[in-house]
């Protein structure tokens, strides 16, 4: 049997990871979860074999924390879902290869070259004909135009909001034009030879979170993704 450590399993993407693995191959895998909440908070302990309560990723204490997982959980595969994970816990990370462990994050070459920095990505997608939204530097700012801002380094839609160009203060946000509604997010899956997508257009959300949407399939946003 497989051994899989989620870190923090109280993502609703560990919660599915958990639930089809249990449900579909439940003699293939054990799964160990970790997350800052308590047991009886998280709907996938549902479906864990063990559950470890963990400091904050900020904590100087949880690097190794996650490690001596690793070790006495003789953990074959690490999945880290959050970004403060994924900077962690990249697949090159020697640690984790020295005890075996296999993370099925983002590639450090991938972090290093825009993964971590929003205009890098935004770089990366106007180099490869996808298009993105018009971006503006600190100094272009117009006093009465209203822009779109977001941390350069943030998740989960914190810090991102709207505001007039006299209301921006410095340049530590990634500044671009404000795009109208529906607001439209694809999921794609590769396998190494083929690309799936799933589209969904945004019809409710709560603290960042889409809550309700409508899910359908678009070949022009599929041909996107491809390229």
């Amino acid at each position: 049997m497989k051994r899989l450590l989620l870190l923090p399993c109280g993502t609703n993407a560990c919660f599915h990871i958990a639930k089809t693995l249990k449900e579909k191959f439940p003699a293939d895998y054990v799964i160990i979860g970790t997350d800052i909440n308590k047991k009886w908070e998280i709907a996938s302990c549902n479906y864990l074999d063990a559950f470890y309560r963990s400091p904050y990723s900020s904590d100087p204490s949880y690097y190794d924390f996650i490690l001596n997982i690793c070790k006495n959980e003789k953990i074959d595969y690490l999945l880290p879902s959050f970004d403060c994970d994924q900077f962690l816990f990249y697949p090159e990370n020697k640690d984790l290869q020295n005890l075996n462990v296999k993370s099925l994050g983002v590639s450090k070459k991938t972090i290093d070259c825009f993964y971590a920095d929003k205009n890098k990505v935004n770089e990366f997608y106007a180099r490869n004909g996808i298009p993105v939204p018009k971006t503006y530097r600190f100094n272009q700012l117009e006093a009465d135009k209203e822009y779109f801002i977001k941390p350069e380094n943030g998740v989960g839609s914190v810090g991102a909001k709207k505001a007039s160009g006299k209301d921006i203060l410095d340049d530590t946000y990634l500044i671009q034009e404000v795009c109208e509604p529906p607001e439209i997010t694809l999921e794609c899956f590769y396998d190494g030879k083929r690309l799936a997508t799933v589209a969904r257009k945004r019809i409710e959300a709560k603290n960042g979170v889409c809550t309700k949407a409508k899910v359908f399939h678009s070949e022009k946003l599929e041909n996107i993704a491809r390229r």
